[in-house]
């Protein structure tokens, strides 16, 4: 009952952690990246550091199973300009080590010549849209959308794990390359762990709501 088995992961509970099987793509050291881990039914695999073998829905699922709750993925058309979420670190390395580094360390900023900050994801769960085919029913929009993203490096409305800070794709397309430390072998079969910034119950978000009504003169009504 602690353990989720599903095509291309595992969950434990207990442990609090997501083991993902992927596959490297085999992207070359200083070449524009676009995707860190994506869905291998996705065609943006040129610019894409690793193929995921789960599912972006399941993926959320199993996090879900640890205890996480989703939060609110970017989305400018509903004034939502950054994702809303607890943080999900990550780490990577080829299965059968259990040496793992974050994601964020296999890209480098040319604009301050670094790695990207190891700050986590937001989970901030990708969106659901209609099918086409079936107009009643609403699919997990990573699943059946390109890029079919599990862990984005821009701000994506379709990611299941956004960066936490304000990164749109026209501002760090051709800016983040891939690293030196990148060094898998095509199709080397890897694994991507998932585990919560916190795991002692311990939030990073809190909702707050402000309310404002008309008030007697001279006077205001304000509460948060």
């Amino acid at each position: 009952k602690h353990v989720l088995v599903l095509p291309g992961l595992t969950a434990n509970r207990k442990e609090q952690r997501v083991d993902v099987f992927a596959e490297a793509t085999g992207i070359e050291t200083g070449m524009i990246v676009e995707f860190l881990l994506i869905d291998a039914a996705s065609s943006k695999g040129y610019e894409a550091l690793i193929w995921s073998h789960a599912r972006p829905s399941d993926i959320h699922r199993a996090l879900e199973f640890i205890g996480m709750q989703p939060g609110k993925p970017f989305h400018p058309g509903r004034l939502r300009f950054w994702p809303k979420g607890e943080r999900v670190l990550t780490g990577i390395g080829a299965t059968g080590n259990n040496d793992r580094i974050p994601l964020e360390s296999l890209i480098v900023d040319q604009t301050v010549n670094r790695s990207l900050p190891v700050t986590g994801f937001v989970f901030a769960g990708s969106m659901m849209v209609h099918k086409s085919e079936i107009p009643d029913e609403k699919a997990y929009a990573a699943d059946v959308m390109d890029p079919r993203s599990v862990a984005s490096i821009y701000n994506d409305t379709t990611a299941v794990l956004d960066v936490p800070r304000r990164a749109l794709q026209n501002h760090v397309y051709g800016r983040q390359r891939v690293s030196p430390t990148y060094q898998f072998k095509k199709n080397e079969r890897l694994t991507v762990t998932l585990e919560p910034e916190y795991k002692s119950g311990r939030k990073r978000v809190a909702d707050i709501s402000l309310s404002v009504t008309p008030a007697a003169k001279g006077k205001t009504n304000l509460s948060v």
